[in-house]
């Protein structure tokens, strides 16, 4: 058997989240857990430092994905193996393997944090749990609740 050449690396972008992202994200998600947007009550962490919200990584590497737009219906899947803190310079490369799948690692100082493959859903017809990702287009103002977790219906923010 020959060697093979290993898939070339495209670096897609870097962004170091920050305070102001965790909020907007918090109030698009509604996880207000403190680890994630209070930088005092996240001293009692291990990095002593804020955590960016995993799924935030994942959409932001999804946004950066150069096959936007791909035909047909794709299985997404995730890997959240270390975590990113506020500040810190995040890395997203991608690697097309031979066999149709991509993957995008978002690194932070050459450790992999978060792994996204993205890869042809079997399609048998039927959407299964897990091959296909619906995505709603709803604004961000209309499904965000507030801080202190008093209301846990959607509330309407006034434009600014």
């Amino acid at each position: 058997m020959g060697l093979s050449t290993p898939p070339a690396t495209t670096i897609l972008g870097e962004k170091a989240f920050t305070d102001r992202d965790q909020r907007d994200f918090a109030s698009a998600s509604g996880d207000w857990n403190p680890m994630h947007v209070d930088a005092i009550a996240a001293r009692r962490l291990l990095s002593g430092r804020q955590v960016v919200h995993g799924i935030h990584t994942l959409i932001h590497a999804l946004n950066l994905w150069s096959g936007r737009g791909a035909p047909g219906r794709l299985r997404v899947s995730c890997t959240f193996a270390n975590p990113v803190n506020v500040g810190d310079t995040c890395v997203f490369c991608q690697v097309d393997e031979a066999d149709g799948r991509t993957r995008i690692t978002a690194m932070v100082d050459g450790l992999a944090c978060t792994e996204v493959m993205i890869e042809p859903a079997q399609d048998s017809g039927v959407p299964d749990r897990g091959q296909s990702l619906t995505v709603l287009n709803w604004p961000v103002s209309e499904c965000a609740t507030s801080p202190d977790r008093s209301t846990s219906r959607p509330v309407r923010r006034l434009a600014d």
